[in-house]
């Protein structure tokens, strides 16, 4: 049995007089939830929903004292499969998930099937398994896009190509091709030339001969190449990539919007987003805001406390301490990587301290876990991005291990 008949498989043997929906809370986790809360509410199941960083055996114990008879976990559950099948073994489960984990008869997971973790997202499998209860989330397709991208995924598989046609056909997704400047879309040239260029965005602006007030959302091929030249000229190579326009707004930026309501525990805000309510919409922008105003200040932060950052060989280690919120560290290693190969950064929180490693060569997940391992903590995430916790009284162990364990293998890359 495959991916695509295990999915059909679990929906058609899905049957809930009660459901509660506990999902990532990042764009992926959003995104997956929506699609299924749009299905139930279509299909008059009862259901509730709530966000997590992750499962552990807390949440699973707190979860198996609600009355609901189905748990529909998304974007997380698969590293915690083993514990979760025992404490809420009276309940009925179902986990979409595309982290490693173990083997669980109630996982639809691409990991179970042979395929890799990027080959589909969590909100991927999730609208696949909804179109099977209620064909019309087609006009959804595209949330599952958005999800992909959230995670970094590249739309190369047979199942992304299934999602874009999908999506395309919906009429609610467009493709066209676009300079890579995330989150700025929907904004003039006249704000994002100034952010992207710093001293050279006059002679950038004056040789791509374009109208200032225009959004990079509105550019032909034609504006498109002219902008293009002009930043290769004054600022160095930029990277043509596809894009995914959601009317005016592309859907990385749209990950973006929801990846900030997790991370300022408004995902109400973003739920709302996906659904079309344009009062939400507007809350969640607002929250986009306020959270590119808060990486602005932890990179500042970073500027100015060069005694807490760690550089060497395309590496950067960041203990930012109580100076960044746990909930963006992961943001901000994401944003590192714009300068750097890899990027660690840890932040404290509530007894513990938060990690993130993001990296464009190395198998986060794979290089974090032992890592974390051997410093007594805990880990969740993939390939393109790892993630965990650990007692503060082993920050200072952790980060030497750190230090040590990456630049190695900087170096071993290096030597490659």
């Amino acid at each position: 049995m495959n991916l695509l008949e295990a999915i059909t498989e679990k929906a058609k043997a899905f049957q809930a007089t009660s459901v509660k929906i506990v999902a990532n809370y990042g764009a992926d986790g959003i995104s997956g939830a929506a699609l299924l809360s749009l299905t139930f509410q279509r299909l008059r199941i009862p259901f509730a929903t709530s966000f997590v960083m992750h499962v552990d055996t807390e949440i699973l114990e707190q979860l198996a004292k609600e009355p609901y008879e189905t748990f529909v976990f998304v974007d997380t559950g698969a590293a915690a499969s083993g514990t979760l099948g025992l404490v809420l073994a009276q309940k009925k489960v179902l986990i979409i998930d595309h982290h490693p984990g173990e083997q669980h008869a109630d996982m639809l997971n691409p990991l179970q099937f042979g395929l890799e973790a990027d080959s589909i997202n969590s909100a991927g499998i999730a609208y696949l398994f909804c179109r099977q209860l209620w064909p019309d989330i087609r006009s959804h397709a595209h949330l599952a896009i958005v999800g992909a991208l959230g995670d970094r995924q590249k739309m190369e598989s047979e199942f992304h190509h299934l999602l874009l046609a999908e999506s395309v056909s919906a009429g609610t997704l467009a493709r066209k091709k676009g300079i890579k400047l995330l989150g700025y879309q929907t904004r003039a040239l006249k704000h994002i030339v100034p952010e992207c260029c710093g001293e050279h965005a006059s002679e950038v602006l004056r040789d791509s001969e374009l109208d200032p007030s225009l959004r990079l959302s509105a550019l032909d091929e034609v504006q498109m190449l002219k902008l293009h030249g002009a930043l290769e000229k004054h600022v160095g190579s930029q990277e043509l990539q596809e894009q995914y326009l959601l009317g005016e707004m592309e859907a990385r930026e749209f990950a973006l919007l929801l990846e900030a309501c997790g991370r300022s525990k408004d995902v109400g805000a973003g739920m709302g987003a996906c659904f079309g309510d344009a009062e939400l919409r507007k809350r969640a922008s607002d929250s986009f805001l306020q959270f590119r105003k808060e990486m602005l200040e932890a990179k500042a932060w970073l500027a100015a406390h060069p005694e807490a950052v760690h550089l060497d060989r395309g590496l950067v280690i960041v203990n930012a301490g109580l100076a960044v919120r746990p909930q963006i560290v992961g943001a901000l290693a994401e944003d590192l990587l714009q300068a750097y190969e890899t990027s660690l950064v840890m932040s404290r929180m509530e007894g513990k301290t938060k990690v993130s490693l993001r990296s464009k060569k190395l198998d986060c997940l794979d290089t974090l876990q032992p890592l974390l391992q051997q410093t007594g903590g805990n880990w969740h995430g993939h390939a393109g991005a790892a993630g965990g916790c650990f007692p503060i009284a082993m920050e200072e162990a952790f980060l030497q291990l750190s230090k040590d364990t990456l630049t190695r293998i900087q170096m071993e890359e290096t030597l490659q």
